[in-house]
């Protein structure tokens, strides 16, 4: 999938349910700006993988995803069904407080939406996300997935 439509798809899910929970919650802008920073520039962890793996940022390197094949690790911190079980605990830490409990639900929700649609459209299994199964494998390709099937999704 293209990247641009790849990070489209990301964003307007992330939108929608910003624009949905704000009706449940009220504060729309609230709501969409915590579902944005969490269900879309929750890819910004590429970049950190990226400079760990290199120091000088090439634009064409980094779209091929060459910081995974290189490194042949895959840490992508944010990339993490954990932080979705955490920011669910803290919303229900929140009940006396709607506004910010909906600002963890529509956090929530929009990283639980964009690690699905990231398992279907990268063909990846669920458990890949999870970040102590990959810290678990030292973040290893090799341990966690096969190299070559992410240089053909690239």
């Amino acid at each position: 999938m293209a990247l641009f439509i790849h990070l489209s798809t990301h964003f307007l899910l992330s939108l929608i349910i910003g624009v949905v929970l704000s009706f449940y919650f009220g504060s729309p802008f609230y709501m969409i700006l915590s579902a944005i920073l969490a269900g879309f520039l929750i890819d910004v962890d590429h970049l950190i993988d990226y400079f760990l793996t290199f120091k000088k940022f090439n634009l064409k390197r980094f779209l091929k995803s060459q910081q995974f094949t290189i490194s042949n690790r895959v840490i992508k911190i944010f990339h993490s069904w954990e932080l979705v079980i955490l920011f669910l605990i803290i919303s229900y830490l929140f009940l006396y407080n709607p506004l910010i409990q909906g600002i963890f639900i529509s956090a929530s929700l929009s990283m639980f939406i964009h690690l699905l649609s990231d398992c279907i459209i990268n063909r990846e299994p669920i458990i890949f996300y999870f970040l102590l199964y990959r810290y678990k494998n030292n973040f290893l390709i090799d341990n966690i997935e096969n190299k070559e099937a992410i240089l053909e999704k690239k």
